[in-house]
């Protein structure tokens, strides 16, 4: 599953600029982790599994991260 999978099927659907209101960060940092430009921070992680009702591991190994792999 990928993060812009997870926000198409959020529902109701959630647009690139939703989410990132809703995370607390830009639509093109949104833009960015979903084209795999950059990962998200962990608080950024912590935020999208509370937002989506996954685990923090679940989300984190989204972008290639386990157990605090993520920097930031």
């Amino acid at each position: 599953m990928t993060l812009k999978e997870l926000r198409e099927q959020f529902k109701p659907v959630l647009t690139q600029g939703q989410l990132a209101k809703m995370v607390g960060c830009s639509r093109q940092a949104i833009s960015s982790w979903e084209t795999g430009d950059r990962n998200p921070t962990r608080c950024d992680i912590t935020r999208l599994s509370q937002i989506f009702g996954y685990t923090y591991d679940e989300i984190a190994t989204m972008f290639g991260g386990r157990n605090g792999s993520i920097l930031g």
